[in-house]
């Protein structure tokens, strides 16, 4: 995204990798919501991490530290890790990493990402 007062990359997230819709479950906002078991609560994520990786594509897994932190889900995700890392070619890195990565590749002309300049609109629609 461009502004006038500059740029960023956006790395949007996706509900098939976030761990809130299956683990989520708040009385006090009204989200009632079955709590399913950790593997089958992880299994989405770990799906849309396949159909990414075979593809070339970005992966991002969105892991609450309080709901995925607990220890059972925690020790499936650790399990899974420890097996990507073993078996795969992946780079595991921060948004932060990922920009900086993709910032280079855009500089050094062999990347081009699609640019949506902002504001969108600059007076009232009619």
């Amino acid at each position: 995204m461009r502004t006038a007062r500059g740029s960023l990359y956006e790395m949007p997230p996706h509900w098939g990798s976030d761990d809130w819709p299956p683990f989520a479950h708040y009385a006090e906002i009204g989200y009632m919501m079955p709590v399913k078991s950790p593997s089958e609560g992880l299994a989405a994520s770990f799906e849309e991490f396949e159909a990414a990786y075979e593809a070339g594509g970005f992966w991002m897994g969105i892991w609450h530290p309080f709901l995925t932190g607990r220890l059972a889900r925690w020790r499936v995700v650790e399990r899974w890790l420890e097996r990507i890392v073993a078996e795969r070619k992946v780079w595991f890195a921060s948004l932060e990493d990922i920009a900086a990565h993709l910032d280079g590749l855009v500089k050094a002309g062999t990347y081009q990402v699609r640019v949506e300049t902002l504001p969108y609109f600059t007076q009232p629609v009619s």
